[in-house]
C-alpha cells in the first residue's frame, strides 16, 4: 500500500504478505511517502516479505518518508514479522537496503518530524544477512527525522548473518543522536541472532547490549 500527498488517511485492518522476492528491490508492506500527513497506520498484519537474491536488499514492514514538518503520522497496533534479505551497509546512503520492521526516513536524509510509533509487535528471524555492514533493524530512525515518539512496542530481532559477512541485529537504530527521539519508553526488546552483533539499541555506530550502556 503506497500513499503520497494525502492529508488525513487511515490504513487499517489489512493483511499484506508473500510478495515475489527475486526482484532487486526493498519490498514494503505499507509506504507513507512524500507529504503524507495526519495519517494513521493501524491493525495491519504484514509478513513474509523476503528478498531471496544476492543484490543487497531487504523487506520493510512500514516505511514513513513524509518529508514534512509536523506530519503527524502514527503507526500503532501493527503486527510485522517474516522480513529478510541479504542486506547492505547500514551506515551509507543505501542504509535502508536492509530488513527493517518500521523504517522512519529513507537511506539518505529525510527531513520530517512528528512521527509516533506505538504498541507494534515486530519479529524478525533467520540467518540471511550476507553483505558487509548488513544490519537487520526492528525500528530505524533515519537522518533528518526528529520529534519521533516510540513507546510500548515489542521488538524481537533474531535475524543475523548467513556466514561471516555482515554486522548483525539491532532492536532500535537511531542514525544521528538520541535527540531525534521525543520519547522512547516502555519498549520490550529481545535480540538474539545466531551470528552477528546483538544490540538492543544503536546510535550511529555505538551499539548497546545492556540498559546500562
Amino acid at each position: 500500500i503506497y500513499t503520497e500527498g494525502f492529508d488525513g488517511i487511515t490504513v487499517s485492518g489489512n493483511e499484506i504478505a508473500n510478495f515475489e522476492g527475486t526482484s532487486a528491490q526493498d519490498d514494503k508492506g505499507i509506504w507513507l511517502a512524500l507529504n503524507s500527513k495526519n495519517a494513521t497506520v493501524e491493525k495491519n498484519n504484514i509478513h513474509d516479505l523476503h528478498y531471496t537474491g544476492t543484490g543487497g536488499y531487504g523487506g520493510h514492514g512500514i516505511m514513513i518518508s513524509s518529508a514534512a514538518s509536523s506530519c503527524n503520522v502514527t503507526a500503532k497496533n501493527n503486527i510485522i514479522y517474516g522480513l529478510s534479505g541479504d542486506g547492505y551497509s547500514y551506515s551509507g546512503s543505501l542504509a535502508t537496503d536492509n530488513p527493517i520492521g518500521i523504517a522512519i526516513g529513507l537511506g539518505g536524509t529525510t527531513t520530517q518530524s512528528g512521527i509516533n510509533i506505538y504498541n507494534n509487535t515486530i519479529r524478525l528471524s533467520g540467518s540471511t544477512l550476507n553483505k558487509s555492514g548488513a544490519l537487520s533493524m526492528g525500528i530505524r530512525v533515519g537522518d533528518g527525522s526528529t520529534v519521533v515518539d516510540i513507546r510500548n512496542n515489542l521488538i524481537v530481532n533474531n535475524l543475523g548473518l548467513l556466514a561471516a559477512t555482515g554486522d548483525g541485529a539491532c532492536g532500535l537504530f537511531v542514525k544521528t543522536a538520541s535527540t531525534q527521539l521525543s520519547a522512547c519508553d516502555n519498549n520490550c526488546y529481545y535480540i538474539n541472532p545466531t551470528a552477528g552483533a546483538k544490540n538492543f539499541g544503536r546510535i550511529v555506530t555505538t551499539g548497546q547490549t545492556t540498559l546500562a550502556g
